[in-house]
């Protein structure tokens, strides 16, 4: 069974797209996350928007 990267990527992406709402209503989780990010040499912003839903 031979899956496109897109549909790959939604599916690893979904979890996260239900569960950082939930996370980041416990104090300092988003501000937490932003600052890995930065760590890792991504901007917030850009991270955040890797995982928004795919739009067609």
């Amino acid at each position: 069974m031979s899956s496109s990267p897109d549909a790959v990527w939604r599916r690893c992406a979904h979890p996260g797209r239900v569960v950082l709402p939930l996370i980041d209503q416990e104090p300092g989780q988003q501000a937490s996350r932003h600052d890995n990010l930065r760590t890792w040499g991504i901007d917030p912003g850009v991270g955040e928007r890797l995982l928004e839903p795919s739009r067609p």
